[in-house]
């Protein structure tokens, strides 16, 4: 297996960007067990979440996407495949999250947060996060801020 280089081709004929992956790291599948709906009174106002997050059984967080994207993975050699992104399902932050996070440049930090809250390659989740609308990078944004215990309080 060779480690080809990571690469954003958009020039790609077809309407999603492509990326190239390398062989030895796969995207990770994100989980979907059985979801429990926040009530309505406690979205939004008492968390700080988008109100259309769906906090999971486990603790995480799946958040639709309002505007899906798709890119076209490539691992290697191998042709492309379409992948559409929808929701982001993610987890709670620890340590090694937030050392991997202060160990890039200062705008990436947030990005780095989110992918591996997402469990996703981090090539993979830059190139999404560049394709992603503003409006759903900054629901992203809320959830990680959730996360860090930076949502928004009542006073309760």
């Amino acid at each position: 297996m060779s480690d080809t280089p990571h690469t954003l081709d958009l020039t790609a004929t077809e309407a999603a960007p492509e990326i190239v992956l390398s062989e030895n790291e796969l995207a990770m599948p994100a989980a979907r067990p059985g979801e429990l709906v926040l009530p309505e009174d406690e979205q939004d106002d008492e968390l700080g979440l988008p109100k259309d997050a769906v906090r999971l059984a486990d603790g995480r967080i799946r958040l639709p996407l309002k505007y899906p994207r798709s890119l076209i993975v490539r691992i290697g050699a191998a042709a492309g495949k379409s992948e559409t992104y929808d929701a982001l399902t993610m987890r709670r932050l620890n340590g090694l999250d937030r050392k991997e996070a202060q160990s890039k440049p200062e705008d990436q930090m947030t990005m780095v947060l989110a992918a591996r809250s997402a469990g996703m390659r981090l090539d993979l989740f830059n190139a999404l996060w560049e394709q992603m609308d503003a409006e759903d990078v900054v629901r992203v944004e809320r959830v990680i801020g959730h996360f860090l215990g930076l949502g928004r309080r009542t006073g309760r």
